[in-house]
């Protein structure tokens, strides 16, 4: 986990792989563990947040998502669940998936992609 600052917001960035099995969506037990310490602190904040689900550039073909846009979104619907369920009111949550395409690293080997699949929570104004 990492957290980012800028002059309007705050970005809480969360490797899928803490969060998520390879290509699902559901939150393993780990996940929990780490949004339990989150949210009491984001249900103190009144400011807006924002679910971001990011993959990395190798598609995926499943019934469940037949895309990567399917499979970021999903992702970030499943924490934004944990965080409303959790104390965070839900006219404070918004939702994003942006697949593949906001890549922190160059999708070129193993340890970048794994970067690049992550769940951001931004905690608008700042």
């Amino acid at each position: 986990m990492s957290i980012d600052r800028a002059a309007d917001r705050l970005v809480i960035r969360m490797k899928s792989a803490i969060l998520f099995a390879e290509g699902q969506a559901a939150l393993t037990p780990a996940a929990g563990r780490v949004l339990a310490g989150l949210a009491p602190l984001l249900a103190r904040a009144p400011s807006r947040l924002r679910v971001e689900g990011h993959t990395d550039d190798v598609a995926i073909h499943s019934a469940q998502f037949p895309s990567n846009w399917e499979l970021s979104t999903a992702r970030a619907i499943s924490v934004t669940r944990y965080l409303e369920e959790h104390g965070i009111a839900h006219d404070r949550l918004s939702v994003a998936g942006y697949a593949e395409f906001r890549p922190l690293a160059p999708n070129d080997g193993a340890e970048r992609r794994a970067a690049n699949r992550r769940v951001e929570i931004v905690v608008l104004g700042g």
